[in-house]
């Protein structure tokens, strides 16, 4: 039990090293030294590694105490990516392939491919799960995800099908 006990925390220290080399703390003011660690345990509870860009964080403004005395703290937040989406389906051996992405405008009409210069309506994707006797489907509509930044500016049609996709998954596969 010692011994992986000291080579857990061995590779704990080398992942942590890792991270710091790849995104040091000058050019990522929302990490600390302590939140590297939140990184590293969740990569080690979840299996889900931010050098594979399986997960992401953010800090936000959260608000604490009573409407008449509330005050601002900074929440550390841990998503996960795509990546760690369909990581987490390969891993349980269960995954057999998705169908789609599909997009439909605001007539219904689901296509293959996005030819309009407007965002689509909704984006739709099905995953197939060992098991099951058809694909499992989840729709995404543009309004309720639009992160209204550049890159949902630029690849709407991507980011609004990469929500449907990660829906699915985490419909086929809830408690992984």
């Amino acid at each position: 039990m010692t011994s992986k006990t000291n080579h857990d925390a061995f590779s704990r220290i080398n992942y942590i090293e890792n991270l710091k080399a790849r995104f040091p703390l000058q050019s990522n003011p929302e990490l600390s030294e302590a939140r590297y660690g939140v990184i590293a345990d969740y990569y080690q509870r979840y299996g889900l590694d931010a050098l594979r860009r399986q997960i992401w964080w953010s800090t936000r403004k959260k608000r604490i105490g009573p409407k008449q005395d509330q005050r601002y703290v900074q929440d550390f937040i841990i998503g996960t990516t795509i990546d760690g989406f369909r990581s987490i389906a390969e891993k349980t051996g269960t995954y057999e392939g998705q169908d789609g992405p599909y997009w439909c405008g605001k007539d219904g009409v689901w296509v293959d491919i996005w030819l309009h210069n407007e965002p689509p309506y909704a984006a739709k994707v099905g995953v197939y799960k060992k098991g099951f006797k058809a694909p499992l489907y989840a729709v995404a509509k543009f309004h309720q995800y639009d992160g209204k930044n550049m890159i949902w500016g630029q690849f709407p049609d991507l980011m609004i099908a990469k929500c449907a996709e990660a829906a699915a998954l985490r419909r086929a596969w809830p408690d992984d």
